[in-house]
């Protein structure tokens, strides 16, 4: 029987190999005996294990006993003999009375001197097995166990699962050994149906004191046991093979497994295993594992719990490491001794217990965000986070939902539902109101290029890049483009007629030469009005008249005026614009552009806005403007001949660094004649004005610009109070004086926007 042990210990590296004669060989248990205190018990054994560790040596080799003719050791009638360093000394005790007191299913682990045949082995571990008395034990009902054929067998779920007395169980209840089998298959392969038969509280406290003691070798698929209860029909796990210490998991728990790269070392390989517990069949985090996790782990690292725990088991503990002392333990390197002395830390659970609070208390309620929309809730995470748990909390809905998130999704969430609470794994809450959040908006803006021709939208003829309009009046319904390259020619009274809010957008070239009293137009009606956008291309007509247009509402885009021409070249004669419905009539950016006979009549708000670009001008009149008649904004302008009449804000507005010199300005009944602000240089020459608020002012508007200067040649005031209202930074010189002021250019705006003088900008 020793020439058998012997054999199979120098051969025990083959018992994944393929010769069956061998591994017949390897399993086959030989007779012997045990002595204990005084008493002889028949007993068979063989060599086990399978790291080198378990058999390198003759004195440390591992051993599995069978006692036999109905005999018993302590209880146990199987068990393995085994070095303690094999186990990692007094933590795998520790981790089996961590589970006996959660109340889950855990070996008897104790401690012998063993010699065999008179040869003196030294301190040996006994390790219980897996029968009919571990079940009894636990006051459950004799069930199957099983684990995982090693030998057939790699990463989860790639695994073959056996069970422990298959043959009793053939033979004497065939149906409840195929009932654990089953469970277990469909969990392999992720079928939701097989979550009805699984103690999630049991696998809940399993996962909690593996966490708490770091011993996650025993948790993996292959080393955990697992036990069929015939009474609940559900799996239970075994605590088995704990092995604390195969590597450096201080800053991680199991709960980290939800997140995308949690620190879990080697154990990394066998994610899907845990996920099996950790997410539902919508990959969220199960609530019914979860819960149960949560409770325990935070149960098992509390003071009170510790105290108990250290109250009921450190005298065993400290006789335990007594003993490994005594027997020169080294330390355990996984796969053979270290060189250093075993030295258990005493503090290990409170210290760890601490990590564990600090992980769990870590959720910050800022990282999430909400927006609700189209009868969805979409949930962001900022940054790596906790699990979380949304609770419905609805005034008038009867929607109601708990559901645990552990990464950005989006669940379905009705519009009438306009509040949730959320629940952090450290049991903070807090009430959330939800609405549109832009923040998580993912739409893009409306790609114009995208927008019908205006030739597949009405009918016309084209020569050569040219589209000429066929009917007298064109209507356009919706919004439509004229693509790159492409001229749109309108001819004398030609009408188009925008309706609907549609968008003439030309990122083709428009011309228009029609004869005086003959001209064309422009011209939005009602339902919506129209607008126009005309973007980095040639804007040339001459005799236009331009009705009612409307500010574009595009998404993803800010236009403020019925005609908004950008990064173009611009050439208007004889034009005028009647009836303006929007912030800006007409609007040039940074286009370089010549005027000639502009007439704007009836503005909503301001007239001619000129932001960036160049502009030459002449015989521009303004009357009835609810706001500003020329508002220029870091533009170059060289004008003559200005008529503003019944202008309710500024006749001219200079601002933002622009340079302008205007010849013959006129004018008459406004709230405001002329405003120079921000860096900006004006030079002006013939300047009337009559029956006006104010006349002049010159200031600071915006500090990051710095003063403003008007210059002015030849003024004439009728009916107007000689007002000039300047700031303590900028310069006012009128027919060679100068004028300064002592009030800073807040204090001179406050007066302004309807405050004292002229009228707030009027904004859909």
């Amino acid at each position: 029987n020793l020439l058998a042990l012997e054999f199979q210990r120098q051969n025990r590296s083959k018992i994944f190999g393929s010769d069956l004669e061998i591994k017949k060989k390897l399993n086959k248990y030989v007779n012997g005996s045990i002595k204990y205190n005084g008493k002889k018990i028949p007993m068979k054994l063989r060599v086990k294990g399978d790291r080198k560790i378990h058999y390198d040596k003759v004195l440390s080799t591992s051993y599995k006993i069978d006692i036999r003719k109905g005999k018993k050791l302590w209880g146990l009638e199987e068990f393995s003999l085994q070095k303690p360093i094999v186990r990692n000394y007094a933590y795998e005790y520790i981790f089996h009375k961590l589970h006996h007191e959660v109340g889950n299913i855990s070996l008897e682990y104790k401690l012998v001197n063993l010699s065999i045949n008179g040869l003196d082995h030294g301190i040996y571990s006994i390790e219980e097995g897996f029968s009919k008395e571990l079940i009894e034990r636990h006051t459950k009902r004799n069930g199957p166990i099983y684990g995982i054929k090693d030998d057939l067998s790699s990463v989860y779920p790639n695994v073959i699962y056996d069970s422990y007395s298959e043959l009793y169980w053939r033979e004497n209840n065939l149906d409840l050994l195929k009932a654990g089998y089953g469970i277990l298959n469909l969990i392999k392969e992720n079928d939701e149906k097989a979550t009805a038969f699984i103690d999630w509280e049991a696998w809940g406290k399993f996962f909690a004191v593996t966490d708490m003691l770091e011993a996650y070798h025993g948790a993996l698929a292959k080393s955990v046991r697992i036990y069929y209860n015939p009474i609940s029909g559900k799996i239970e796990p075994i605590s088995f093979d704990g092995h604390h210490g195969t590597a450096n998991f201080s800053n991680f728990i199991i709960l980290d497994f939800l997140k995308e790269n949690p620190s879990c070392s080697w154990i990394c390989n066998e994610k899907k295993w845990f996920l099996r517990f950790l997410l539902d069949e919508n990959n969220n985090p199960r609530k019914e594992f979860l819960e149960y996790y949560l409770k325990y782990l935070k149960q098992i690292s509390s003071d009170d719990f510790l105290k108990n725990f250290e109250k009921k088991y450190s005298k065993k503990i400290n006789n335990l490491n007594k003993l490994f002392y005594s027997d020169f333990s080294t330390y355990d390197n996984i796969f053979w001794k270290g060189i250093f002395p075993y030295v258990y830390k005493k503090n290990y659970l409170r210290e760890r217990a601490k990590k564990i609070n600090q992980k769990l208390n870590s959720t910050n309620i800022s990282n999430f965000l909400f927006s609700k929309k189209n009868n969805h809730l979409s949930i962001k995470f900022a940054e790596k986070s906790n699990p979380i748990k949304i609770i419905s909390n609805c005034d008038t809905s009867n929607f109601k939902i708990q559901i645990w998130i552990q990464s950005s999704k989006k669940i379905y969430w009705p519009n009438n539902c306009e509040q949730l609470i959320l629940k952090t794994i450290d049991n903070g809450l807090k009430k959330v109101q939800l609405y549109d959040n832009p923040i998580l908006n993912n739409i893009l803006p409306k790609n114009l290029k995208n927008l019908p021709t205006i030739y597949d939208k009405i009918s016309g003829n084209f020569k050569e890049n040219t589209f000429f309009p066929e009917s007298d009046e064109v209507v356009i319904l919706e919004s439509v483009k004229l693509p790159k390259n492409n001229n749109l020619r309108l001819r004398n009274n030609q009408k188009i007629i925008l309706k609907n809010g549609s968008s003439l957008v030309l990122f083709g070239n428009l011309y228009v030469n029609a004869q005086k009293n003959n001209e064309a137009i422009i011209k939005g009606v009602e339902p919506g009005y129209g607008s126009i956008v005309s973007i980095n291309n040639i804007f040339n007509v001459n005799n236009l008249k331009i009705e009612k247009l409307t500010a574009p509402k595009i998404s993803g885009y800010t236009y403020y005026a019925g005609v908004n021409i950008f990064n173009s070249k611009v050439n208007l004669k004889n034009v005028i614009f009647i009836n303006s419905l929007s912030e800006d009539t007409l609007n040039l950016i940074d286009s370089n552009s010549t005027i000639s006979n502009l007439k704007f009549i009836n503005s909503k708000s301001d007239a001619l806005d000129i932001d960036g670009g160049t502009s030459n001008m002449n015989h521009i009149y303004c009357k009835n403007i609810g706001n500003d008649c020329l508002d220029f904004s870091n533009a170059t302008i060289l004008a003559d001949n200005i008529f503003a009449n019944y202008v309710f804000d500024k006749s001219i507005s200079v601002g933002e660094k622009s340079k302008v010199k205007i010849k013959n300005v006129k004018i008459l009944n406004s709230e405001i004649g002329l405003a120079v602000k921000d860096n900006s240089d004006a030079e002006l020459i013939s300047l009337d004005i009559k029956n006006t608020k104010l006349p002049i002012a010159v200031f600071v508007k915006k500090n990051e610009y710095g003063p403003a200067n008007l210059n002015i040649k030849k003024i004439n005031l009728e009916n107007s109070k000689k007002i000039y209202l300047v700031d303590d930074k900028s310069k006012l010189t009128i027919d060679g004086v100068t004028y300064a002021g002592n009030e800073s250019g807040e204090v001179i705006e406050s007066y302004l926007y309807g405050n004292k003088y002229g009228k707030a900008t009027v904004r859909e």
